[in-house]
């Protein structure tokens, strides 16, 4: 049996009306606050303003779902009033964090040696050597003939050939949906 020393926690900044979601294994006095570097910044110069109430006790996993959907929740509904930047592993896209990416990414800059390996890259070596083919490789006439003799009698989509009942009913789902097209057109 599982031990359920884990807990789901909800911290609430009383001043600001921001919360904080996490899960914590350990027990409820061992004194541990928050991962969230954000929180425990205002958390170190107010204490007094910040109260912790525990929502959930059981297993570790089972407390991870429920921080997970607790967050995902308050995410859903459009509220921007929590201090976690992420849910589990998934980065919480809020407008801050957008921001704080579109900066980044324009302000990155990449080297002349750096852009020449991209483009070879997206060549491909063997492609940029001249060997042809979309990955740079040339199938030999042998190789070739084996495939081709592989694939005679079947439908090159469906790698089979179809029954006439499969084609009678291919034939009937067109045809209703045609119909039903019409009927639509009328209504």
């Amino acid at each position: 049996m599982a031990t359920s020393n884990s807990f789901t926690y909800c911290w609430s900044d009383l001043s600001t009306g921001k919360v904080y979601i996490g899960a914590h294994k350990g027990f409820e006095n061992d004194g541990y606050v928050c991962s969230s570097e954000t929180m425990l910044k205002e958390y170190s110069i107010r204490q007094s303003d910040f109260s912790r109430e525990i929502l959930y006790r059981g297993t570790w996993k089972e407390c991870l779902r429920f921080e997970q959907a607790l967050i995902r929740g308050l995410i859903k509904s459009g509220s921007n009033i929590f201090y976690n930047k992420s849910c589990g592993a998934a980065v919480i896209f809020t407008d801050d964090v957008r921001r704080k990416m579109s900066i980044a990414s324009r302000n990155r800059r990449r080297t002349a040696e750096h852009g020449a390996a991209i483009g070879r890259a997206q060549l491909g070596n063997k492609r940029a050597l001249g060997k042809k083919g979309p990955l740079g490789y040339k199938h030999t006439e042998e190789t070739k003939q084996k495939m081709k003799e592989k694939r005679k009698g079947k439908t090159p989509s469906a790698g089979y050939k179809p029954t006439e009942d499969h084609v009678r009913k291919m034939y009937e789902g067109r045809m209703r949906k045609k119909l039903e097209k019409i009927y639509d057109t009328i209504k």
